[in-house]
């Protein structure tokens, strides 16, 4: 088996389209690829938009390329996503044709668990319903249900994304709804991790800030690691060998979550930690303050940061990483194989670190900075204290990636794929 795709969201394309009674709605294929032309030219030419949408889900590219091994990530999208203001323009562009105005609206009204069963899983598992007779998808309840040979079948185990996705109404946070969906959809498939939060502010987790090209405030972190419920939900998902993935949930929770691992109640069932799509930060969390240029307050409850990208490995030229808290540190590495888990590498640009260069001018900034926002509740665990905290140690000592580096690299990255 060549590769293993550890997290995948084939159906999401999908979800956003229904069957109507206008010309343009149709329920789209997974199996096929994004048509290009109905990306607006704006989006084309100031964004890799155009090659996000054809790579993600094509359940056709998986088997023309060998994977046909996958962890599918059972999501639905968080009510400040489908409300925001570029969702609802882009549905009365030529986008409509993939955002479909009334599918938006029952998908905002809807309930998550429901259209999870009745829509996500006839869109992955019924391909005859697209036309497609010489491939599938087969859900996997076994080891030996898997045939590594068979290269016509997509074989797949699952995740839930977010607990957002088990309830029963958008915003609507209810443990006990959460665990009784949860023991149903495991009755069914091979669910092997949860994701306790998602990108929205959840009463469960507080969540690594990831959201960067919507705006609003329900994306930025706000809370305190995880709640009782949260712990509630992971004590659950461990009496019943489900590992929590701890992709986006915040450097507290995270820690947290080790702490709590390690207390006699978890003795006996614990699962491995496992992070399915995420990069490495580089560093160690002591030294997150070192990378972190300036810290302003945003609100009440959220602090601004602007990180340097660290590049501490390496000879020229030397590789830099989004020090954002959304990825790996050093002791999460060391925690997930300590535990006999996993990583699933992320190999989007953004969370690896890459950044276009600019050339010099009154607007650029010192460095190629990444912002990320911090919950106030955390902040103190995050750049340490109580006392003087001195930021930026990182970049006196040269180890921040600068725009000389950038442009020194250019041509290499040049080469690379788009």
């Amino acid at each position: 088996m060549p590769f293993f795709d550890f997290h995948i969201h084939p159906v999401l394309k999908c979800f956003f389209s229904d069957e109507g009674p206008g010309p343009n709605d149709h329920k789209l294929s997974p199996w096929v690829k994004i048509d290009d032309r109905y990306i607006p030219k704006l989006l084309k030419w100031c964004s890799d938009f155009e090659y996000i949408l054809q790579s993600q889900g094509n359940l056709a590219q998986l088997c023309n390329n060998d994977c046909n091994l996958i962890c599918v990530a059972l999501y639905y999208p968080e009510k400040e996503i489908l409300a925001a203001k570029l969702v609802g323009d882009g549905s009365k562009g030529p986008l409509g044709i993939y955002l479909q105005p009334a599918k938006l609206q029952t998908l905002i009204k809807g309930n998550p668990y429901g259209l999870l069963e009745s829509d996500d899983w006839v869109t992955l598992t019924d391909a005859a319903k697209f036309g497609i007779t010489d491939k599938k998808v087969k859900p996997l309840k076994t080891r030996e249900d898997y045939v590594e040979g068979d290269t016509n079948t997509v074989h797949a185990v699952f995740s839930v994304e977010g607990c957002h996705t088990l309830t029963s109404a958008l915003q609507h946070f209810d443990v006990n709804e959460v665990l009784a969906n949860l023991d149903d959809l495991r009755g069914k498939v091979s669910l092997l991790s949860l994701n306790l939060t998602h990108m929205e502010n959840s009463p469960f987790c507080n969540q690594a800030f990831g959201m960067q090209f919507l705006p609003s405030d329900g994306f930025k972190p706000m809370g305190n690691g995880i709640s009782a419920d949260g712990l509630t939900i992971t004590k659950h998902c461990y009496e019943n060998k489900i590992m929590i993935d701890i992709k986006h949930m915040s450097l507290i929770a995270r820690l947290q979550l080790y702490a709590v691992r390690n207390t006699a109640g978890y003795a006996a069932i614990n699962q491995p930690v496992i992070c399915t799509h995420a990069g490495f930060t580089g560093i160690s969390v002591k030294e997150i303050k070192d990378y972190v240029w300036t810290k302003d307050n945003y609100s009440a409850t959220c602090t601004v940061v602007k990180q340097g990208k660290p590049k501490k490995y390496g000879e020229n030229l030397k590789p830099a990483f989004n020090a954002s808290s959304i990825n790996l540190y050093d002791e999460d590495i060391i925690e997930i194989l300590q535990s006999g888990g996993m990583i699933g590498l992320s190999l989007d640009k953004r969370i690896l670190g890459f950044q276009d260069y600019e050339e010099d001018s009154e607007s650029r900034e010192d460095y190629p900075f990444e912002v990320e926002y911090i919950s106030n509740a955390e902040l103190t665990a995050f750049l340490g204290g109580p006392g003087e905290i001195i930021l930026a140690q990182a970049f006196d000592d040269d180890k921040c990636i600068g725009w000389e580096d950038i442009q020194n690299g250019a041509p290499m990255n040049a080469l690379l794929p788009k």
